[in-house]
């Protein structure tokens, strides 16, 4: 659950930071039951319910069949999150990483609708399955700025880095301390 949970506290904080509003766990009450998708995220008029599995795979199909299910179970409130915050369009995104690292490449979609390139959604697809394999570690450290080139990456807790490198980083002297990428 911890990995779980690490995993949607990533993908909130990667699509904050290119711009989207973004709902965690938000408990939706209708005539069909109770939701609550682990993420809402909203901008201009696109609304994506996504939905996080970090599952034991078997194979490849194992994890295509765990995304077509989050993606089918949260179909339903599609009409309401359109009404609910304005948005003529809405998706629903199964985002799923094997327990023992597998990145399935259709989870790229995701990272793709949120606006990163193909080298970045790389990049990011190997960070999230280390951070499967390896689970979350506490650190008192606040954030660090992650570089892999001229762009910052992103903004993460320095435990998220830790955990994704398995050692902690060497700190940059200057005005921003930059990590690369393994």
């Amino acid at each position: 659950m911890a990995n779980h949970n690490k995993i949607r506290d990533y993908l909130q904080a990667l699509a904050k930071e290119k711009g989207w509003d973004t709902w965690s766990e938000k408990r939706i009450v209708t005539e069909g039951g109770t939701w609550v998708p682990d993420l809402i995220i909203r901008r201009n008029d696109l609304s994506v319910i996504l939905d996080v599995a970090v599952t034991y795979e078997t194979s490849i199909e194992t994890l295509r069949r765990v995304k077509k299910a989050k993606e089918q179970k949260y179909r339903p409130l599609a009409d309401y999150v359109c009404k609910w915050l304005g948005t003529p369009k809405v998706q629903t995104l199964g985002f799923v990483v094997g327990a023992r690292g597998k990145w399935l490449p259709e989870t790229d979609d995701c990272l793709e609708i949120l606006g990163y390139g193909k080298v970045r959604r790389q990049q990011i697809g190997k960070l999230f399955s280390k951070l499967a394999l390896t689970g979350p570690k506490i650190d008192p450290h606040p954030t660090l700025l992650v570089h892999d080139g001229p762009e910052p990456l992103l903004w993460l807790n320095l435990s998220m880095v830790w955990s994704s490198m398995g050692s902690r980083p060497q700190y940059v002297h200057g005005p921003e301390h930059t990590v690369g990428l393994p």
